[in-house]
């Protein structure tokens, strides 16, 4: 008799174990795999400032609220233009960025990813690129590329315009 009690409590012994470490191996896949669609993904973002003068026309002694209004307006527009945007893309070692060269539309992209704004309604012009994952270094080409191109668009447009 105390060997059929062993045999038996034996057998059940290991069943509920072998159950309980399958039950438990199912637990712990279903949570790694929650955990990696519920993390949380880590976000970046790239910001640089620019002040941007506001120099009067020579016509005009000071400026008036709708003039700074004017060309704060002017530096958005031409920040986001499609010529800053061509151009900040066409600049040397952006082209060949991986998450450039992923993008069908690498310029719609660029300009649908671009934040720019005049915070506190000043002289400083702020430029935001935001991501998820490992992209901040060629973010920060990219936003680099777009500061160089905005300035060179704005030196072009003063040459245009003349000495005032």
């Amino acid at each position: 008799m105390i060997m059929d009690n062993a045999g038996i409590g034996g057998r059940l012994g290991r069943r509920p174990f072998r159950y309980s470490v399958a039950a438990l191996l199912i637990v712990m896949t279903i949570v790694c795999v929650l955990v990696a669609i519920l993390r949380p993904s880590r976000t970046y973002s790239v910001t640089a400032y620019l002040r941007v003068s506001q120099r009067p026309v020579a016509s005009v002694t000071r400026f008036t609220p709708q003039a700074i209004e004017r060309q704060a307006m002017n530096s958005l527009a031409l920040v986001t233009s499609s010529e800053v945007i061509e151009a900040a893309l066409a600049s040397p070692g952006v082209a060949n960025l991986q998450a450039v060269k992923q993008q069908a539309d690498a310029a719609a992209w660029l300009a649908d990813r671009l934040r720019v704004s005049f915070p506190g309604e000043g002289e400083i012009l702020e430029l935001r690129l935001e991501g998820e994952g490992s992209g901040a270094a060629e973010d920060q080409k990219l936003l680099n590329a777009v500061i160089d191109a905005y300035k060179s668009a704005m030196e072009r447009a003063k040459q245009v315009a003349g000495p005032e």
